[in-house]
Parts: C-alpha cells; sequence; structure tokens
C-alpha cells in the first residue's frame, strides 16, 4: 500500500468513526431494551418457555421470545458492568456491523478507503432506528451474514460460517428469516450458474433451516412465527410496521436517508451503464462469478426495498444490504476516473456534514444540560423522563400491586424496575399478545372502548399513564366521566398513577393519601399530587381548598401543572381578580429566580404556565393594555421554551409542550 493509499484509508476511518458517533449517541425511548433486561433476567431464572406473567391478558401463554439469547447477552451486560457497559456494548456492536460490512465490500472489489466509508454512512443513515436492543444484535448478524456470503462464493467453505451465524441469529433476533431468505436467494442464483457449489449450498440451505426450526426452546413455532405480523393487517399498525412513505401513522424514524443512498447508487449505476460498462466490478471473480453476484444483488436489493417500504423497521437492513454493492460502484468510478480526489471530497464533505449533525446531540449529553440535569449518560440515551420512574417508585414504596392499565411503552420498564404489577398490553407485541388485546388498546386510546367499563370487565384499579395526548382520552375517561370513582393518587407532572376509589383494597391507600403518610419521591410531587387528588371530581373539593393545595405545591416546586389548575379554579369562580393578582407576582418572582446552577427546565416550564394562565384569565377582562401585556410575556415564554428544547433537547419537539 503506498504512503498515499494510506492516508486515504486513515481519512475514511477517521471518517467513518466520526459518522458511527451518531447512531451510537442518538436517543430513543428504549422500552424494548427494558424488555430484554427483564427478559434475560427471566431467562436465567428459567422462566424461558414458561407460562407468562407479566400480563393479565395473556391467560398464561407462553411468551415465544426469539430475543431470548439477545436478552440474557444484554442482562449479562449490565449485570457484570452497568448501565456504562451496555454503552459500550452499543459502541462495541456498532463498530463490528461497520467491519463486517467493510469486509463485504471488500469481498465485492472496493479498497479499503470506499469500503469503510460507505460503511459508516450505511449505519449513520439508519442512526433513527438504531438503538440497543435485540434489533441491533439482529442487524450485526445480518452484517455477518452477508460477509460470509460474499467470499463464499469462491471459498464454499464458509457456507459452514454462514451456517454458524443463522444458527446463533434465530436464537438473538426474528430478523434471522431474513438471513434464511439470504441464503435461499444466494442457493439458487449462485448455485444455479455456479453448479459445483450448489450442492454445499442446498446442505447450507437444510442445515440452516433445521436449526432454525428445532435448535431453539421453541420448536418449529421459531420458524413459522414470522408469518404471524405478515398475515396480519392489525399489528402491522403498530408503529414499527408503519409503511415507509406513510405520513399520517407514526414520526417513528426517517425516511431521507434511505431515499438519498438509494439514489445516489441509482445514478451511480445508470452513469456507469451510460459510460458502456454496466456489468459490476468483480474483484477478480471470472464472469460467470460476476454475473451470479450482479442477479443475487438485484434479487436482494429489489426484495429489500419492497420489505422498507411496506415496513419501515426495515430501513437499517435495507442499509445494510446496499453497502456492499454501492462501495463497489464507487471503486470501480474511482478506477475508472484514476482519481482517489473524488473519494476525498466525498470523505471531507461526510465529515463536515457529521461535524454538523454531532453538536446538537453532544449538548444533550452535556454536564450544564438543564433539560436532563441529574441524569447519567445512559439515562440520557434512553430517554429516561418518558419512562414513569417516580410513579413506579411510589408504586413500590406504598405496597401497590395487582392489574394496572399502563402505557403500551411502559412495560419492560415496569418489569425490570420490579414493579409488583401486571400490564394490559405492552412492546412484546404479537410474541405473546392476541389481536383482541391489540385492538381493545387501541379503542382505550380513541374512545371507543370507555375505560372505566374496559378495565372493570377485567378487574382492574389501577393505572399508571403518562399525561400525554395519546393517552388524554383514557385518561379522562377514568378521571373525569361523570360518576366515576377513579381519582388521582400521584402526579409529577409528566406521569400520574389513577386509582379506582371505590374498590376495598385500596381503601388503605386513599385513608393514607387523605392523612398525608403515603410516601413520594420529593415534597414537590406530594404536593402535586395532593393537589392533582382534590382535583378529581370524586373527591368533590371546594373551590378554597383546591387553591390552597395548588398554592401549596407551587411553594414546594414551582410546579407548572398547579399554576394550570389555579387558572381552572378561578375560570371556575365568580372574580378572577385574586389569582390575577397572584400570578402577575409569581411572574415576577419567577422572572428573577435562578435555579442552582443556571437555567432548569422546571422553571422555564412554571414561567410559561404562569404566562399561559394569566394570558387566559386576562383575556377574559375589558383590559386591552393588560391583553396585550400578556400576550407579549406568553409569546416570550414560548420562544425561551422553544430556544431550550432546540439547544438542549436533541431528540424533543420544540414545538409540542
Amino acid at each position: 500500500m503506498s504512503a498515499s493509499d494510506r492516508r486515504d484509508l486513515a481519512l475514511c476511518l477517521a471518517v467513518c468513526a466520526l459518522l458511527l458517533l451518531l447512531p451510537w449517541a442518538e436517543p430513543r425511548p428504549a422500552d424494548d431494551l427494558f424488555i430484554a433486561l427483564a427478559g434475560g433476567r427471566d431467562t436465567l431464572a428459567g422462566k424461558l418457555g414458561a407460562p407468562d406473567d407479566w400480563s393479565y391478558t395473556t391467560e398464561g401463554r407462553v411468551w415465544l421470545n426469539q430475543n431470548w439469547g439477545s436478552d440474557v447477552l444484554l442482562y449479562a451486560t449490565h449485570a457484570t458492568t452497568g448501565p456504562n457497559g451496555l454503552l459500550a456494548l452499543k459502541a462495541a456492536l456498532l463498530a463490528a456491523a461497520a467491519a463486517l460490512l467493510a469486509a463485504t465490500a471488500r469481498a465485492r472489489g472496493a479498497g479499503a478507503p470506499e469500503a469503510w466509508l460507505v460503511a459508516g454512512v450505511a449505519l449513520a443513515a439508519g442512526r433513527s432506528y438504531i438503538d440497543l436492543r435485540p434489533a441491533l444484535l439482529g442487524l450485526v448478524l445480518a452484517c455477518a451474514c452477508l460477509a460470509a456470503l460474499a467470499r463464499a462464493a469462491t471459498r464454499p467453505i464458509r457456507l459452514a460460517a454462514v451456517v454458524a451465524i443463522l444458527a446463533l441469529w434465530a436464537n438473538a433476533h426474528g430478523s434471522f428469516v431474513f438471513g434464511l431468505g439470504l441464503l435461499g436467494a444466494w442457493t439458487v442464483v449462485i448455485g444455479v450458474l455456479a453448479p459445483r457449489v450448489l450442492p454445499a449450498a442446498l446442505a447450507a440451505c437444510a442445515a440452516s433451516v433445521a436449526l432454525a426450526a428445532f435448535a431453539n426452546p421453541f420448536g418449529v413455532a421459531n420458524l413459522t412465527h414470522a408469518l404471524v405480523v405478515g398475515a396480519s393487517p392489525a399489528w402491522r399498525t403498530v408503529a414499527e410496521w408503519a409503511p415507509l412513505f406513510a405520513t399520517d401513522v407514526t414520526t417513528f424514524g426517517s425516511r431521507w436517508e434511505i431515499c438519498a443512498l438509494a439514489g445516489a447508487f441509482v445514478a451511480l449505476l445508470a452513469a456507469r451503464v451510460a459510460v458502456g460498462r454496466g456489468a459490476p466490478s468483480n474483484g477478480g471473480d471470472d464472469a460467470r462469478f460476476g454475473r451470479a453476484r450482479a442477479i443475487f444483488d438485484a434479487v436482494v436489493l429489489l426484495a429489500v426495498a419492497v420489505m422498507t417500504v411496506r415496513a419501515r423497521r426495515f430501513v437499517p437492513l435495507a442499509l445494510v444490504v446496499l453497502a456492499g454493492p454501492l462501495a463497489a460502484e464507487l471503486a470501480w468510478w474511482r478506477r475508472r476516473l484514476a482519481s482517489a480526489w473524488p473519494l476525498r471530497t466525498l470523505a471531507v464533505g461526510l465529515a463536515i456534514a457529521a461535524a454538523v449533525a454531532l453538536p446538537p446531540v453532544a449538548r444533550r449529553y452535556a454536564a450544564a444540560n438543564p433539560v436532563f440535569a441529574g441524569l447519567s449518560p445512559f439515562e440520557r440515551m434512553v430517554d429516561a423522563p418518558t419512562f414513569p420512574r417516580d410513579a413506579a417508585e411510589f408504586v413500590r414504596a406504598n405496597g401497590l400491586h395487582g392489574r394496572v392499565y399502563a402505557a403500551w411503552e411502559a412495560e419492560g420498564f415496569l418489569r425490570w424496575t420490579d414493579t409488583p404489577v401486571t400490564v394490559l398490553i405492552g412492546g412484546r407485541a404479537q410474541q405473546v399478545y392476541d389481536e383482541t388485546t391489540l385492538q381493545l388498546h387501541k379503542d382505550l386510546r380513541t374512545g371507543a372502548a370507555p375505560a372505566r367499563d374496559a378495565l372493570g370487565s377485567y378487574d382492574v384499579g389501577l393505572a399508571i399513564l403518562p399525561m400525554t395526548a395519546p393517552y388524554a382520552i383514557p385518561l379522562g375517561g377514568l378521571v373525569y366521566a361523570e360518576g366515576s370513582p377513579w381519582a388521582f393518587i400521584y402526579s409529577d407532572g409528566r406521569h400520574v398513577v389513577l386509582a379506582d376509589t371505590s374498590r376495598a383494597e385500596l381503601a388503605p391507600t386513599i385513608a393514607a393519601l387523605e392523612a398525608g403518610t403515603l410516601r413520594y419521591p420529593t415534597p414537590a410531587i406530594a404536593a402535586t399530587s395532593r393537589m392533582m387528588y382534590l382535583a378529581s371530581p370524586h373527591t368533590n373539593a371546594d373551590v378554597e381548598t383546591l387553591r390552597a393545595a395548588a398554592k401549596a405545591a407551587i411553594a414546594a416546586g414551582p410546579v407548572a401543572l398547579a399554576y394550570a389548575v389555579l387558572g381552572d379554579v378561578a375560570m371556575a369562580d365568580t372574580s378572577s381578580k385574586a389569582t390575577r393578582e397572584y400570578l402577575a407576582a409569581e411572574r415576577v418572582r419567577l422572572a428573577a429566580l435562578a435555579a442552582p446552577g443556571g437555567e432548569s427546565l422546571a422553571l422555564a416550564q412554571a414561567r410559561l404556565a404562569v404566562a399561559r394562565t394569566e394570558a387566559a384569565l386576562v383575556a377574559r377582562t375589558v383590559d386591552p393594555e393588560g391583553v396585550r401585556r400578556t400576550k407579549d410575556e406568553l409569546a416570550l415564554r414560548l420562544a425561551d421554551m422553544r430556544r431550550m428544547l432546540t439547544t438542549w433537547a436533541y431528540g424533543w419537539d420544540p414545538n409540542v409542550f
């Protein structure tokens, strides 16, 4: 290797490493990770294949946990090295995936510089889909399978490695079915055009299918389970299974990156055809293997493109499949142009793009970040505020247990934190739940099924819910429906715990709440929870009692939710003058209040809540000057909040608060 080649390789390796920081640092609310950690713990406790005890709707069915091997790896990593070990594991898996993709590209005739550069691009382009969960193990094994198949035509002995990879994959993640498809397509195309490898290929197919069907804890069901989603329109409505171009279904994932890379590949290929050289580079293979590889690429790329358009969860698979052919095309053009400068220019351009994209992500992990103050890097990566951490602590601390209605996204977290509850449904989805329960979950969120009646039929007396739009209807149906016995017993402004106060087993809890002896994570949460309990229609609290509770919560906080409650009380009162004067004083006080160490999200939220509430109350008066002033104040606080979230809360929508 010449000195120039070494410099090019060093440049592309550095850019690849920079690009890999993007999927590594990408934050995601990863309930699948908590499902995996709890599943790995259960597996090592001997519960794999036992009747399910996470949910009260599974009726003793067995959780067909195809990810059990990945679960054990993740749990063992956490048990031995803690959360930081999981961060290191994610980095190691991404590095392994990049190395395997580079090896695949090298087998196709690409040089080392473009091989590593494209590997980094492919993984960075999938960053909105890649997080620390069993699917990442599946993606690494897909890369390993592609790398082994890339050289198996000339060295059929490598098919033994493919069989071993698929046997491991069949016990690590359900995407192993794609690996079987890769081997099957390779056998048909390569084996037919190169008959001497056909016997070995057929033997590898037979062995892989047999191992996938029988060398696992679930037998043939492990192999056939992939058909469940494929044959079910209901399960394909889950966010990850939504079509790639269905913008009105989910905001999960991104699509411009895969479209850009696919477009670049098609453009390079079309330009190559235009100059009279349509066949892909063979990297020294004979013409027969070259034609077979081109057909194999076309078949697999077409198949994965169809899969991706139908379900966006396949975007990362499409990217790793595309990486090898794309690198080969870049290599061909480098040889055609007899210059490394286009590649160098591309590498520098990608480095600049990564340098622009990284700072917003990096600020999320900065020690001075006011939005995530007090959270570890691991907690920031998995978006800990979206999980009911303090609510779960409240449930455990007060001896609550039994059946709950919880958010889909909280199933794994509640199990992992040993919160003694069972749930309606969650992220294990079709692996254990049926379509009837999925439909009930949808009907509860849309109001098609009245929450009180539906949960009553399951003997549910508790709910642990986020105060977000998807759960606003069932929350309102439980607490605010006429004559409902449900009430808030916990609220931290982000999550709530609701209780059916008519249930005899919860009578001691309600008595303790009224006596002020329930245990809460902080005094501010205790005050907010008491305020929300009194705000529940079931308690029939008078206006003055509720106003005093809201002011007590503000004194303990300040808490944004308390200002909203105070405004609601004033709206129902004959005069809001006293409340407007109180809010004006609070506006001045909060404007001068400095949080320890600088700005804080809670303080910014409180200022915004005061501005909103004051604006709403003043708008009901005959005071044009006051209306103008409060509108200006609200606009200022909205801008402050948007600026804070844009600066510090990468991954959150700065326009939703």
